[in-house]
């Protein structure tokens, strides 16, 4: 039993030294000591939930850069909360943070995630410096209620893919006083207030299955709203002529309408603003045209572009020994053509070349020997090409002389 004593408090010094990161298998049931292997010289508080998983529970460091590594799984409610001293988030992997994970972080500038995110309740609240949020894959499930509000400072949220689809919970970006930007595809739900005082958001486009939840989405309320929203404070649509007071939050008294709360320091701010006119980009047919309609926002119906037919009747106009001059009949609507060869070392139809014309001739090929093909037509949309399906495969061989 004194055996066991010696050797559990060896082990703890030893982690809390930095100089033992990992508790090896065998000691974990026989010393009875609750220790999850993280070096103590980590500023991140790291644990393993029951399922093996592994989550920031903590913070000690000293501030500015905050790295998460890959395998990190989440983080837990209020594992960041209230601290004045972070200054940027990197997550390594994905990103999903729990209830207030972040909220209150009032030094906070930028957020970058390699991977794919979830924003629980609250999970960046009161982040009056915050700017930007750049996040490389997918929104997964929810920016949930609450999410980005008061984050009077944030101007962009860039969201890579479309991986998974997700909802924008009540509130989730409430008096984001500064936000221009948002991409928001594979959104499928937007609840009351999402949007509500984004004064200088101009533009949002709404995907094709969006639905509405309650009332007010996008709008402004006027006058000072304290933290818990006064339901009772009128909300309208931006005229984009029409000035109002709104009240938000910020780290420093830089106005005489300041006054001390007791929020993580910040101070409150009652400001004259003219709300931007937003104007919703609304597929037809959509209830996100509806809603626009009914709350009488300003909105922009998409064109949707039939997608161009793929070619047909790809044949050999001319070959020889080492070229094969391809032609195809001209798709109605198509500005050029893209021409895929394929590689047998790799399994895959490579591009070849882009041409203007119905026809292209390929070099430098053997003789006598077989290739395949295949074409896709091209449509010229805001200066970018948009490609159609690609066609059947169509093999040819060389001349053998």
């Amino acid at each position: 039993m004194e055996n066991k004593k010696i050797l559990s408090c060896a082990l703890a010094v030893m982690l809390s030294l930095g100089t033992l990161t990992a508790l090896p298998e065998q000691f974990n049931d026989k010393l009875g000591i609750a220790i999850t292997a993280e070096a103590a010289s980590s500023d991140l508080i790291i644990s393993t939930d029951s399922d093996g998983g592994k989550y920031v529970s903590g913070y000690k460091g000293n501030g500015g850069e905050v790295v998460i590594p890959a395998d990190v799984n989440y983080v837990s409610d209020e594992a960041f909360k209230g601290n004045d001293k972070i200054t940027s988030i990197t997550a390594k992997g994905d990103l999903y943070a729990w209830e207030s994970a972040f909220e209150g972080c009032t030094k906070l500038k930028k957020v970058t995630v390699a991977g794919n995110a979830y924003f629980y309740i609250d999970a960046f609240a009161y982040c009056a410096d915050l700017q930007t949020v750049e996040i490389k894959g997918s929104i997964d499930e929810a920016i949930g209620a609450g999410a980005f509000e008061f984050c009077s400072s944030l101007k962009s949220v860039k969201i890579g893919k479309h991986e998974f689809d997700y909802f924008i919970g009540e509130k989730a970006f409430f008096n984001c006083l500064n936000l221009k930007s948002i991409n928001i595809d594979g959104c499928t739900e937007i609840y009351s207030n999402a949007f509500t005082n984004c004064v200088n958001l101009t533009s949002l486009t709404i995907p094709k299955g969006t639905a509405f939840r309650g009332k007010n989405a996008i709008g402004y309320s006027s006058g000072r709203i304290n933290e818990d929203l006064d339901e009772e404070a009128e909300t309208r649509v931006a005229d984009g002529k029409t000035s109002v007071y709104i009240f938000y939050y910020t780290n420093s008294p830089d106005s005489i309408w300041y006054y001390k709360v007791d929020w993580y320091g910040l101070y409150g701010n009652l400001l004259k603003y003219t709300p931007k006119k937003t104007t919703v980009n609304v597929y037809p047919g959509s209830s996100a045209l509806t809603y626009a309609k009914n709350n009488g926002l300003s909105y922009k119906v998409i064109e949707e572009d039939d997608e161009l037919a793929s070619p047909e009747n790809i044949r050999a106009s001319a070959k020889t020994k080492n070229s094969i001059t391809l032609k195809w009949d001209k798709v109605a609507g198509a500005d050029a053509y893209k021409v895929y060869m394929y590689n047998s070392k790799t399994g895959k139809y490579e591009e070849y070349k882009t041409v203007t014309s119905n026809s292209c001739t390929i070099k430098d090929l053997k003789k006598n020997t077989k290739y395949k093909f295949k074409v896709s037509a091209l449509d010229k949309v805001n200066s970018k090409y948009k490609e159609g399906e690609k066609s059947d495969p169509v093999a040819i061989t060389t001349k053998k002389k």
